[in-house]
């Protein structure tokens, strides 16, 4: 548009790429939706997580908006068009630059990319849709648990929204959203099955609203059994796992409740499944493989109130080892195994989040990576794929016999530590539990550190007026990674003691770390308290050169003072820590809970009737299996299979945006195949293989 003389008024502008994914008009980045389409995912939850239920209500997503309403909630015809990208309402979504509540330059939401535009991509992805609704609750872990009474009118707005939906994906031109539908471009109706109602709400007021749905939809199928027929709703157990609280629990005991209430109904008619949501460290996922056993997770109703479950199926809608390194991916590929293993009641599970933009960073771990021109898949990612692409339909029984990693224990050295902080460090005493003998100490009045000290990375190091200083509060960029600088102390061999100094920070971002067990930079664990700016104390463990995140079940909320001395104590046994702050109790953590398997596994089949054998070898040595399809003969087999194979050359590899990746999938076919036969897999690896029958 040229203008010789004069002005424009530009009310809104809206830019897509010249080449869209599957040509579509306002459509898809072709690069991001293909790796998308490439998982083969069967079903897709949209729009996310927490930006449902908004910080406010008012700023909650609203899936109408997304397609273009008035202030009535009438649907806006624009343009001669429904739908029209101008016509949709701007939101401001809850994920800002800087701040939740203050933030002076807030993300916004044109809804270019809406419910429509969902359901599209799902389609065009040969997934179905599962849209979250929010609930009438804003988000519970970042608002005041703002929500609108059950019996309002408000109330009833929500409910309507989730109905009116269903016509918008069901109905014929004789409903008004359907009619929408139509006219957007849509002829056929959009399959829908599942509904979210809310995203990680929890507790008593939640179940009200939620169970006010039920209701609503219930009556709806009885008015139109056609357009609502099969409609399930998916309700939230709270945003962690039954280990850290008791949400997913009070999950359970509510839909007891409710059975109770309703004793013609059964525990389909309260909920198609329940919401899981966890980010744990990979240990986590390591030692909980059997999550979801039927020994953990009760399959009956009777015994809901007693054991998780009930019978309820799962929705494992969000869950990541919370890193994007191979150690993380293949700590995911061992739990995935139990999921399959238990698909009985884990319906559907996808990791999350989905997409992660480089430039405006919230969270990590992410599946795909990007920028504004560039995008890459995580290591993670590749897991997710091997399993998609294979997911079976059908369990077969099947049995791993072998070593389990024996760890050595809690044994090793100490030492001290900061991140970006200054601090200063004394009274060093390290004494035997049994016999309460002093096994080292420093009290620094030589004016010099000695030899029993040693340092590990960057920082400014001294000793000063009988304290251990450590005076630069910029210690994140030496040779000990990301895990800040540090100075180690004592004798690899200790065990069984207690370690006591006295510490005060001077100036900086955080608090301390408290290494212990140290084998060595690349092997040792940590307390660190003041983590995550000041907020957080918990352990974090190093294995392999490879930091965890906070360890399940050591957070607590913590600030520390600069100015002020605090008395840190660490009691070591063999499988036991705990860690004291001046004389409080902050950790009680077991080292049971980190150890596991070499290797798992899971068998299955599917229509094709290949026999699919999942092997995760999470050693850094390769290894052999001795395999035996019992009441499998060689008559039965072709003698090949088809091989998917995703390995990492160390635990850290990550793949890197811009860079070329460092881990994916490579496929093969191999020959040979008969009812037994050894297999060897590399070393930090999985493997999926596909055994053709005839």
């Amino acid at each position: 548009v040229t203008i010789d003389k004069g002005s424009a008024a530009i009310d809104m502008v809206s830019l897509f790429p010249a080449e869209t994914y599957k040509g579509r008009e306002n459509g898809l980045r072709k690069d991001l939706a293909e790796k998308l389409e490439a998982l083969e995912p069967k079903f897709l939850r949209f729009p996310g997580g927490c930006v449902i239920e908004g910080i406010s209500l008012e700023l909650a997503y609203d899936w109408k908006d997304s397609i273009g309403v008035d202030e009535n909630g009438d649907p806006i015809l624009f343009n001669g068009n429904y739908g029209d990208v101008a016509a949709r309402k701007l939101g401001q979504n809850l994920w800002t630059n800087e701040s939740l509540t203050n933030d002076a330059y807030p993300v916004f939401m044109t809804y270019g990319l809406g419910f429509y535009e969902y359901f599209l991509l799902s389609e065009d992805i040969g997934a179905i849709g599962v849209p979250v609704l929010n609930c009438g609750i804003a988000c519970m872990g970042q608002s005041d648990g703002q929500s609108v009474s059950v019996k309002s009118k408000e109330m009833q707005g929500y409910i309507q929204d989730a109905l009116d939906l269903v016509k918008f994906c069901r109905g014929g031109a004789d409903t008004k959203w359907g009619a929408v539908r139509i006219a957007m471009g849509h002829k056929e109706p959009f399959e829908l099955k599942y509904i979210g109602i809310g995203n990680e709400q929890w507790g008593n007021e939640y179940f009200k609203h939620y169970e006010a749905f039920v209701d609503a939809f219930e009556e709806a199928e009885k008015e139109n059994p056609k357009l609502f027929k099969g409609i399930e709703l998916l309700f939230s157990s709270g945003p962690d796992d039954a280990d850290s609280n008791n949400i997913n629990i009070s999950s359970y005991i509510a839909a007891s409740r409710w059975l109770k209430a309703n004793p013609d109904k059964t525990i389909d008619d309260y909920a198609g499944a329940t919401d899981h949501h966890y980010y744990n460290d990979p240990d986590w996922f390591l030692t909980h493989t059997d999550y979801y056993d039927e020994a953990n997770y009760s399959r009956t109703s009777e015994n809901m109130t007693e054991k998780n479950g009930g019978g309820l199926k799962v929705f494992l809608g969000e869950y990541a080892a919370r890193s994007n390194t191979w150690r993380a991916a293949l700590a995911e590929a061992a739990y995935m195994t139990g999921l399959e293993r238990n698909g009985d009641i884990v319906i559907m599970s996808c990791y999350a989040p989905l997409f992660g933009n480089t430039k405006a960073t919230h969270w990590s771990p992410d599946l795909i990576w990007f920028n504004n021109k560039l995008s890459t898949c995580s290591v993670n990612y590749y897991v997710q794929q091997a399993f998609s692409l294979n997911a079976g339909t059908k369990l077969l029984y099947s049995e791993l016999t072998g070593a389990e990693i024996e760890d050595s224990g809690l044994k090793g050295a100490v030492g001290v530590g900061t991140w970006n902080t200054a601090a200063k460090f004394g009274n060093i005493v390290i004494t035997d539990n049994e016999s309460g003998e002093i096994l080292a100490s420093d009290d620094f009045n030589s004016g010099e550190i000695t030899s029993s000290w040693t340092k590990v990375s960057d920082g400014d190091w001294s000793v000063v007026e009988g304290e251990l200083v450590q005076a630069s509060i910029s210690t994140n960029t030496g040779t000990y990674g990301n895990t800040g600088t540090a100075m180690y102390f004592g004798d690899t061999s200790l065990t069984n003691y207690t370690y006591t100094l006295e510490a005060t920070k001077t100036e900086g971002a955080e608090g301390f770390l408290i290494p212990f067990s140290v084998q060595g930079k690349d092997n040792n664990f940590f307390w660190n308290i003041g983590g995550w700016n000041n907020t957080v104390s918990c352990l974090q463990r190093v294995t392999n050169g490879v930091k965890s995140e906070q360890l399940a079940g050591t957070t607590k909320d913590v600030k520390i003072r600069s100015g002020k001395t605090y008395k840190i104590k660490v009691v070591v046994t063999e499988e036991n820590v705990k860690c004291y702050l001046n004389d409080v109790l902050y950790v009680d953590y077991d080292l049971t809970e980190t150890t596991n398997a070499e290797s798992y596994q899971v068998v299955s089949t599917d229509e094709s009737g290949d026999i699919i054998v999942k092997l995760v070898n999470i050693m850094g040595e390769q290894r052999t299996y001795a395999v035996d399809l019992a009441g499998v003969t060689d008559a039965g087999l072709t003698g090949e299979a088809d091989v998917y194979l995703v390995a990492g050359d160390s635990l850290g590899a990550d793949n890197i945006l811009g860079q070329t990746e460092v881990v994916n999938m490579e496929t093969s076919k191999i020959n040979g195949i008969s009812s037994r036969f050894n297999y060897t897999v590399p070393k930090y690896s999985v493997t999926v293989l596909r055994i053709k029958r005839k």
